[in-house]
């Protein structure tokens, strides 16, 4: 039953750090950190309609970055300019 424990639990801590896995470089001003797991990348800042995520505290983006300045993330997720 001991073992079970440990290993449950040794379980639990690779997933949290594989969650939290950072990006292989340092991403530039007009770019996000995207992705999951292992898999994660720079990617450029969302353009006008090009497919986006919006801004979090966390700074943790899944499928897309936040759009560029003067664009705002539409309910479709997609960038549109502020009018």
């Amino acid at each position: 039953m001991k073992y079970i424990f440990v290993l449950a639990l040794l379980t639990c801590l690779v997933c949290a750090s594989i969650a939290q896995m950072p990006c292989p470089r340092e991403c530039e001003e007009d770019e996000c950190c995207t992705g999951g797991g292992y898999n994660r990348h720079c990617r450029k800042l969302g353009g006008e309609m090009e497919q986006c995520q919006a801004k979090n505290k966390y700074n943790d983006y899944r499928t897309a970055c936040p759009c560029q300045e003067g664009y705002f993330c539409s309910v479709i997720g997609r960038c549109q300019k502020y009018e």
